[in-house]
């Protein structure tokens, strides 16, 4: 009897997790394909968890997988979503301040409207910021020492 090691043979046990995540302040927050979770310590050690149903752009339009499009739109993506839960974990750790010093604040909308185009700054300086350090900054070296041969230029433009 034959012990073949093919992949189609063998069961993971756990399945294909596709799962990602990062670190928050005082938390975590974890993606997976079909949902974003966020989970923040509270000063007096209670966690709170926030847990969103997300689906990817790039599985909702299917046009978007294109190999052009699709590092684009997961960049800004994981951007958006990355800076989502920091703004989250970030408002946890003020509430607990604000408790402190005033017990009787409401929001206002404008502090919502603040927050919301700080958001969008922040993902358009992220993009912006990314474009210049990984595509601009190398082309403008490798112009600036005058290379045209292009095993040179692509092992510049790469480092």
């Amino acid at each position: 009897m034959e012990n073949k090691t093919d992949k189609s043979d063998k069961k993971n046990t756990f399945g294909e997790a596709e799962i990602g995540g990062q670190a928050v302040i005082e938390g975590v927050m974890m993606r997976s394909p079909s949902c974003v979770t966020v989970a923040v310590r509270k000063e007096n050690g209670e966690i709170i968890v926030k847990k969103e149903p997300y689906i990817s752009l790039i599985r909702r339009y299917r046009f978007l997988n294109l190999p052009i499009l699709r590092g684009a739109v997961v960049l800004i993506e994981t951007l958006y979503i990355g800076v989502k839960a920091l703004s989250f974990s970030a408002d946890v750790a003020i509430q607990e301040d604000e408790k402190e010093n005033d017990k009787d604040s409401v929001k206002s909308k404008k502090d919502d409207i603040f927050k919301s185009l700080w958001l969008i700054a922040s993902i358009v300086l992220g993009v912006v910021l990314a474009l210049f350090l990984f595509f601009y900054l190398p082309l403008m070296i490798t112009n600036l020492f005058g290379v045209k041969q292009s095993f040179l230029f692509n092992l510049l433009d790469g480092v």
